[in-house]
């Protein structure tokens, strides 16, 4: 959903990182199918910048949680704020 909102909008990552207030590459890891589970704060400064429902977007990263299962929370805890 975010890479196809990413390309519907004609957007870069580093134009969505510099929109969303976040680094590139916590943008590029978001972006990519299997990678870390984004935290709470990117979802939501992902979908501001993207004119996206936050909720939307938060229930999609919910349902990454479940079937990561530890393995994506213990990601989701080191990952932290991403500089935010």
């Amino acid at each position: 959903m975010l890479a196809d909102e990413l390309a519907r909008k004609g957007l870069t990552v580093t134009q969505l990182a510099r929109r969303a207030e976040l680094g590139r590459t916590t943008v590029h890891e978001a972006l990519q199918p299997g990678g870390p589970v984004p935290s709470q704060r990117t979802v939501a400064a992902l979908a501001h910048a993207l004119g996206l429902p936050e909720e939307e977007l938060l229930n999609l990263r919910g349902g990454a949680d479940r079937r990561g299962g530890a393995d994506a929370a213990r990601r989701v805890r080191s990952s932290g704020d991403h500089g935010l």
